[in-house]
Protein backbone atom coordinates (compact mmCIF):
# COMPACT_ATOMS: atom_id res chain seq x y z
CA UNK A 1 0.00 0.00 0.00
CA UNK A 2 1.51 3.42 -1.13
CA UNK A 3 1.16 6.45 0.59
CA UNK A 4 1.62 10.01 -0.76
CA UNK A 5 2.85 12.76 0.75
CA UNK A 6 0.64 15.63 0.48
CA UNK A 7 2.87 19.27 0.98
CA UNK A 8 1.77 21.28 3.63
CA UNK A 9 0.42 24.17 1.97
CA UNK A 10 -1.40 22.25 -0.05
CA UNK A 11 -4.51 22.06 2.18
CA UNK A 12 -5.89 25.39 1.72
CA UNK A 13 -7.80 25.36 5.60
CA UNK A 14 -4.06 24.73 7.01
CA UNK A 15 -2.47 27.85 4.74
CA UNK A 16 -5.43 30.14 6.14
CA UNK A 17 -4.64 29.04 9.58
CA UNK A 18 -0.45 29.26 8.75
CA UNK A 19 -0.87 32.81 7.43
CA UNK A 20 -2.49 33.83 10.68
CA UNK A 21 -0.64 32.61 12.89
CA UNK A 22 2.76 34.76 10.96
CA UNK A 23 0.42 37.58 10.58
CA UNK A 24 -0.21 37.93 14.08
CA UNK A 25 3.01 37.60 15.33
CA UNK A 26 4.10 39.87 12.85
CA UNK A 27 2.04 42.36 14.50
CA UNK A 28 3.09 41.12 18.03
CA UNK A 29 6.61 42.31 16.82
CA UNK A 30 5.86 45.73 15.73
CA UNK A 31 3.74 46.46 18.91
CA UNK A 32 6.87 45.39 20.93
CA UNK A 33 9.22 47.34 19.13
CA UNK A 34 7.83 50.67 19.23
CA UNK A 35 6.60 50.11 22.80
CA UNK A 36 10.69 49.47 23.85
CA UNK A 37 11.80 51.93 21.72
CA UNK A 38 13.30 55.01 23.79
CA UNK A 39 12.12 58.71 22.72
CA UNK A 40 14.12 60.57 20.03
CA UNK A 41 16.65 63.40 21.62
CA UNK A 42 15.42 66.60 21.81
CA UNK A 43 17.08 69.66 19.54
CA UNK A 44 19.70 71.47 21.58
CA UNK A 45 18.53 75.05 20.23
CA UNK A 46 14.98 74.28 21.24
CA UNK A 47 13.77 76.28 23.88
CA UNK A 48 12.90 74.70 27.02
CA UNK A 49 13.54 74.51 31.01
CA UNK A 50 17.43 75.20 31.61
CA UNK A 51 17.13 71.51 33.60
CA UNK A 52 16.74 69.86 30.37
CA UNK A 53 19.43 71.85 28.62
CA UNK A 54 22.61 69.61 28.42
CA UNK A 55 25.27 72.18 27.15
CA UNK A 56 24.94 74.43 29.83
CA UNK A 57 27.13 72.80 31.93
CA UNK A 58 30.54 72.92 30.83
CA UNK A 59 34.07 71.18 32.95
CA UNK A 60 36.62 73.10 32.69
CA UNK A 61 40.13 71.37 32.63
CA UNK A 62 42.18 69.79 35.68
CA UNK A 63 45.16 71.87 34.78
CA UNK A 64 43.21 75.23 35.12
CA UNK A 65 42.67 74.82 39.18
CA UNK A 66 45.27 73.27 39.95
CA UNK A 67 47.08 76.53 38.53
CA UNK A 68 45.07 78.92 40.49
CA UNK A 69 45.43 76.43 44.12
CA UNK A 70 49.27 76.92 43.53
CA UNK A 71 48.76 81.08 43.03
CA UNK A 72 46.83 81.14 45.88
CA UNK A 73 48.97 80.45 48.62
CA UNK A 74 51.97 83.43 48.07
CA UNK A 75 48.80 85.79 47.97
CA UNK A 76 47.87 85.81 51.52
CA UNK A 77 51.74 85.68 52.45
CA UNK A 78 52.36 88.86 50.12
CA UNK A 79 48.82 90.51 51.75
CA UNK A 80 50.53 89.57 55.47
CA UNK A 81 53.96 91.38 54.87
CA UNK A 82 52.26 94.44 53.25
CA UNK A 83 49.62 94.80 55.55
CA UNK A 84 51.40 96.01 58.62
CA UNK A 85 52.88 99.11 57.55
CA UNK A 86 49.64 100.96 55.80
CA UNK A 87 47.52 100.65 58.84
CA UNK A 88 50.54 102.27 60.25
CA UNK A 89 50.85 105.03 58.41
CA UNK A 90 46.93 105.30 58.32
CA UNK A 91 46.47 106.07 61.72
CA UNK A 92 48.40 109.15 61.71
CA UNK A 93 46.89 110.74 58.91
CA UNK A 94 42.84 110.32 60.26
CA UNK A 95 44.40 112.13 63.71
CA UNK A 96 45.85 115.03 61.19
CA UNK A 97 42.77 115.04 59.35
CA UNK A 98 40.26 115.20 62.43
CA UNK A 99 42.69 117.84 63.94
CA UNK A 100 42.54 119.92 61.09
CA UNK A 101 38.59 119.49 60.86
CA UNK A 102 38.48 120.12 64.77
CA UNK A 103 40.99 123.46 63.97
CA UNK A 104 38.56 124.48 60.80
CA UNK A 105 35.33 124.33 63.17
CA UNK A 106 36.67 126.18 65.98
CA UNK A 107 37.51 129.20 63.76
CA UNK A 108 34.12 129.93 62.80
CA UNK A 109 33.01 130.10 66.09
CA UNK A 110 35.54 132.63 66.72
CA UNK A 111 34.40 134.62 63.95
CA UNK A 112 30.83 134.39 65.22
CA UNK A 113 32.27 135.67 69.39
CA UNK A 114 33.78 138.31 67.32
CA UNK A 115 30.95 139.81 65.41
CA UNK A 116 28.96 139.61 68.24
CA UNK A 117 29.92 142.14 70.22
CA UNK A 118 29.95 145.12 67.39
CA UNK A 119 26.13 144.33 67.21
CA UNK A 120 25.79 144.93 70.88
CA UNK A 121 27.38 148.30 70.58
CA UNK A 122 25.86 149.49 67.77
CA UNK A 123 22.12 149.14 69.20
CA UNK A 124 23.49 150.86 72.25
CA UNK A 125 24.99 153.85 70.81
CA UNK A 126 21.91 153.93 68.10
CA UNK A 127 18.75 153.78 70.20
CA UNK A 128 15.57 153.50 68.01
CA UNK A 129 14.57 156.85 70.24
CA UNK A 130 17.64 158.82 69.17
CA UNK A 131 17.05 158.04 65.49
CA UNK A 132 13.14 159.41 65.47
CA UNK A 133 14.04 162.00 67.30
CA UNK A 134 17.39 163.41 65.48
CA UNK A 135 14.72 162.65 62.33
CA UNK A 136 11.59 165.10 63.57
CA UNK A 137 14.13 167.29 64.67
CA UNK A 138 15.83 167.66 61.37
CA UNK A 139 11.99 167.69 59.68
CA UNK A 140 11.50 170.45 62.60
CA UNK A 141 14.58 172.63 61.00
CA UNK A 142 13.42 172.43 57.87
CA UNK A 143 9.49 173.79 58.20
CA UNK A 144 11.31 176.38 60.39
CA UNK A 145 13.28 177.83 57.47
CA UNK A 146 10.72 177.72 55.52
CA UNK A 147 8.53 179.62 57.85
CA UNK A 148 6.19 177.58 59.13
CA UNK A 149 5.16 176.93 62.27
CA UNK A 150 5.04 173.64 63.86
CA UNK A 151 2.40 171.47 64.93
CA UNK A 152 1.10 171.66 68.72
CA UNK A 153 3.07 169.19 70.59
CA UNK A 154 0.20 168.43 72.65
CA UNK A 155 -1.53 166.66 70.05
CA UNK A 156 0.88 164.27 69.31
CA UNK A 157 0.12 161.01 70.68
CA UNK A 158 2.33 159.08 73.15
CA UNK A 159 4.79 156.60 72.09
CA UNK A 160 5.94 153.76 74.00
CA UNK A 161 8.75 151.83 73.82
CA UNK A 162 7.15 148.39 72.07
CA UNK A 163 5.76 150.58 69.01
CA UNK A 164 8.99 152.02 68.52
CA UNK A 165 10.45 148.57 68.78
CA UNK A 166 8.17 147.45 65.93
CA UNK A 167 8.50 150.92 64.06
CA UNK A 168 10.87 150.82 60.88
CA UNK A 169 11.32 154.88 60.31
CA UNK A 170 12.17 156.24 57.09
CA UNK A 171 12.30 159.74 55.81
CA UNK A 172 11.21 160.32 52.02
CA UNK A 173 13.10 163.48 50.53
CA UNK A 174 12.65 164.89 47.09
CA UNK A 175 14.62 168.20 45.49
CA UNK A 176 14.18 169.77 42.71
CA UNK A 177 17.22 171.02 40.77
CA UNK A 178 16.78 174.26 41.35
CA UNK A 179 15.10 173.77 44.79
CA UNK A 180 12.28 175.93 44.44
CA UNK A 181 10.27 172.59 45.99
CA UNK A 182 10.86 170.59 48.71
CA UNK A 183 8.90 167.62 49.75
CA UNK A 184 8.89 164.88 51.85
CA UNK A 185 7.21 162.85 54.65
CA UNK A 186 8.25 160.15 57.55
CA UNK A 187 6.12 156.49 57.65
CA UNK A 188 5.85 154.34 61.09
CA UNK A 189 5.08 151.35 60.96
CA UNK A 190 2.39 151.71 64.74
CA UNK A 191 0.71 147.73 64.33
CA UNK A 192 1.05 145.08 62.09
CA UNK A 193 -1.57 141.83 62.15
CA UNK A 194 -2.20 138.95 60.31
CA UNK A 195 -5.01 140.51 58.39
CA UNK A 196 -4.89 144.70 59.11
CA UNK A 197 -2.33 147.40 59.96
CA UNK A 198 -1.93 151.00 60.76
CA UNK A 199 1.20 153.83 59.89
CA UNK A 200 1.39 157.03 60.64
CA UNK A 201 2.55 159.83 57.77
CA UNK A 202 3.44 162.40 58.04
CA UNK A 203 3.97 164.66 55.16
CA UNK A 204 5.40 168.19 54.36
CA UNK A 205 5.47 170.61 51.25
CA UNK A 206 7.30 173.78 51.16
CA UNK A 207 6.00 175.52 48.09
CA UNK A 208 2.22 174.34 48.86
CA UNK A 209 2.82 174.89 52.93
CA UNK A 210 1.67 172.19 53.99
CA UNK A 211 2.47 169.63 56.65
CA UNK A 212 -0.43 166.56 57.15
CA UNK A 213 -0.17 164.13 60.07
CA UNK A 214 -1.80 161.31 59.08
CA UNK A 215 -3.20 157.89 60.43
CA UNK A 216 -3.46 155.30 58.02
CA UNK A 217 -5.39 151.73 58.69
CA UNK A 218 -4.95 149.03 56.21
CA UNK A 219 -6.77 145.98 55.94
CA UNK A 220 -5.39 143.09 53.43
CA UNK A 221 -8.91 141.55 53.49
CA UNK A 222 -9.68 137.89 53.46
CA UNK A 223 -6.53 135.99 52.83
CA UNK A 224 -4.65 138.56 51.56
CA UNK A 225 -1.01 139.79 52.04
CA UNK A 226 -0.77 142.17 54.51
CA UNK A 227 2.88 143.27 53.66
CA UNK A 228 1.93 144.30 50.45
CA UNK A 229 -1.22 146.38 51.42
CA UNK A 230 1.09 148.00 54.05
CA UNK A 231 4.10 149.16 51.04
CA UNK A 232 1.12 149.21 48.14
CA UNK A 233 -0.90 152.40 50.34
CA UNK A 234 2.41 154.23 51.04
CA UNK A 235 2.82 154.12 47.43
CA UNK A 236 -0.24 155.65 47.31
CA UNK A 237 0.91 158.64 49.27
CA UNK A 238 4.08 158.80 47.48
CA UNK A 239 2.68 159.60 44.22
CA UNK A 240 0.16 162.05 45.45
CA UNK A 241 3.60 164.23 45.20
CA UNK A 242 6.04 162.50 42.83
CA UNK A 243 5.10 160.90 39.26
CA UNK A 244 8.70 160.50 38.52
CA UNK A 245 12.10 159.59 40.18
CA UNK A 246 12.46 160.58 44.05
CA UNK A 247 15.23 160.53 46.59
CA UNK A 248 14.89 158.22 49.73
CA UNK A 249 17.24 158.26 52.21
CA UNK A 250 17.35 154.85 53.50
CA UNK A 251 18.64 154.01 56.81
CA UNK A 252 18.89 150.41 55.88
CA UNK A 253 21.38 151.19 53.23
CA UNK A 254 22.96 154.47 54.91
CA UNK A 255 22.45 156.32 51.94
CA UNK A 256 19.81 158.34 49.56
CA UNK A 257 18.62 156.29 46.94
CA UNK A 258 16.87 157.34 43.80
CA UNK A 259 13.80 155.47 43.32
CA UNK A 260 10.94 155.42 40.57
CA UNK A 261 7.41 156.23 41.64
CA UNK A 262 6.06 155.67 38.26
CA UNK A 263 2.89 152.75 37.62
CA UNK A 264 5.84 150.35 35.65
CA UNK A 265 7.93 150.00 38.34
CA UNK A 266 5.66 149.31 40.88
CA UNK A 267 7.12 145.80 41.27
CA UNK A 268 10.24 147.06 42.10
CA UNK A 269 9.61 150.19 44.45
CA UNK A 270 7.20 147.33 46.22
CA UNK A 271 10.13 145.09 47.01
CA UNK A 272 12.60 148.09 48.10
CA UNK A 273 9.62 148.77 50.06
CA UNK A 274 9.10 145.59 51.94
CA UNK A 275 12.79 145.69 51.98
CA UNK A 276 13.42 148.73 53.48
CA UNK A 277 10.71 147.95 56.79
CA UNK A 278 11.51 144.38 57.17
CA UNK A 279 8.09 143.11 55.76
CA UNK A 280 10.07 140.71 53.09
CA UNK A 281 11.12 137.83 55.43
Amino acid sequence: MHMKSQPLLANPRKRAAIGLALSLLLHALLIFRFATQPPPPKDINEPGPKGNMPLTVRLLPMSRPSSQSAATPPAPAQRSVLAPPPTAKQQPRQKQKSTVAQKKQSAPKTALDKSLPPEKTASKKLPPNADISDMLAAARDRRRAAGIEDPDSSKQEPQDDSAIARANVQQMLQMQSHGQQEAGGVFQITYKGARTAEFIFRGWNVRRRTDTRQLIQVDAGLNGDVDTAIVRRMIELIRQTERGDFHWESRRLGRVVVLSARPQDSAELEDFLKKEFRLAQ
